[in-house]
């Protein structure tokens, strides 16, 4: 009876470490360009193990970089339900979730990193959805940049205000300078320094 009882205790201390080498040769393999493989045994993983929050970690992570956002999401949350830090998941979440435009899901998230500014923006928004008035692409003259940090400068129009634009490569979304705070298409949230807003 004894050598049994010690085969499952060996089989039990075993099982996280197996899973631990799949992760990491997982992990090794995408690192290399071997992305075939590499998600096999993610997959791999979260058969052997569909509970374990690390499994579902790396698999989120991987399937969101692979532009399954949704699903990446998922994966993620269920990675906290299992256990996962809340933080470390939270962190990894903002992002997926502005991109799939879940302003519920950001607004709500356990272990949020957002400020007090970015949760009252996205607490507006979920009320007040982003729309798409016009074609997902449209072609607009583009000018030579007037620095050596910006890509160049396009005109935009917000309502009747018509606004000279420059392309920063450093920055997400559209920052409007504070003198603009006027613009009736414009809700701007927290001070005026580092404010956010919506148009």
């Amino acid at each position: 009876m004894k050598p049994l009882v010690l085969a499952s205790a060996v089989a039990i201390v075993c099982a996280p470490l197996a899973h631990a080498q799949r992760s990491s040769d997982a992990d090794a393999l995408l690192a290399r360009g071997e992305i075939a493989p590499a998600e096999s045994l993610y997959f791999l993983a979260a058969m052997i193990q569909p509970r374990d929050p690390e499994t579902r970690f790396a698999l989120g992570n991987y399937l969101s970089a692979r532009g399954a956002l949704r699903v990446g999401a998922v994966l993620l949350e269920e990675a906290r339900n299992f256990g996962a830090d809340s933080r470390r998941i939270a962190m990894e979440l903002v992002p997926l979730y502005r991109e799939l435009g879940d302003w519920r899901a950001l607004a709500t998230l356990p272990g949020s990193p957002l400020t007090p500014t970015e949760r009252e923006q996205a607490t507006w928004l979920v009320s007040h959805p982003p729309t798409l008035g016009m074609s997902d692409s449209v072609m607009v003259a583009y000018r030579q940049p007037t620095d050596t940090e910006t890509l160049g400068r396009v005109t935009l129009r917000i309502g009747d205000a018509i606004l000279e634009a420059t392309i920063d490569p450093r920055r997400s979304g559209i920052v409007i300078d504070a003198s603009r705070r006027s613009l009736h298409e414009i809700t701007i949230f927290g001070g005026v320094k580092g404010a956010l807003g919506a148009a």
